[in-house]
């Protein structure tokens, strides 16, 4: 195993940190400067995130074309959580079987299948710079009230 996944690019420009003896990265050279629209085969829930993300991360200049299949795959993961949970709060976190020694307790199979969807939707959001940690990381000389991520959760400090 290679270890921790190589940091962006784009985002290492944003960071202004490099190593000595590395050479300036050509920063935000292919950075969309356009919201992309949500794919058509998308659903419902994927189009709201792409739809919440998408901005942000042409306002951090870190969305290039070729990042879009990753974005997809971020919102799709946030689609796939949003409805395990669903089904979860509707029927609950275990189910009843019954097995040759009697009734056991199982973890419903919607339980995992919602953990696994935050992992794929917590590391995509890493990738692109939109965890608090990987946020701090990432500089674009803005205050606090210039964070995308305050809108996007819809709040200020205070």
């Amino acid at each position: 195993m290679r270890g921790r996944p190589p940091k962006p690019a784009s985002l290492k420009a944003l960071s202004g940190r490099s190593h000595k003896g590395q050479r300036p990265h050509a920063a935000h050279a292919d950075a969309l400067e356009y919201v992309p629209p949500p794919p058509r085969d998308a659903d419902d829930l994927a189009s709201a995130q792409w739809d919440a993300l998408a901005p942000l991360l042409v306002d951090l200049r870190v969305l290039s074309e070729s990042d879009l299949p990753a974005l997809l795959a971020c919102c799709e993961a946030w689609s796939d959580y949003v409805t395990a949970r669903r089904v979860v709060r509707e029927s609950g976190m275990t189910y009843e079987s019954d097995t040759q020694t009697g009734t056991i307790r199982r973890p419903a199979p919607e339980v995992a299948i919602a953990a696994d969807a935050w992992r794929r939707y917590t590391s995509m959001l890493c990738r692109f710079g939109l965890t608090p940690a990987d946020r701090e990381k990432v500089s674009r000389g803005a205050s606090d009230s210039d964070d995308p991520m305050l809108a996007l959760v819809g709040g200020d400090r205070a």
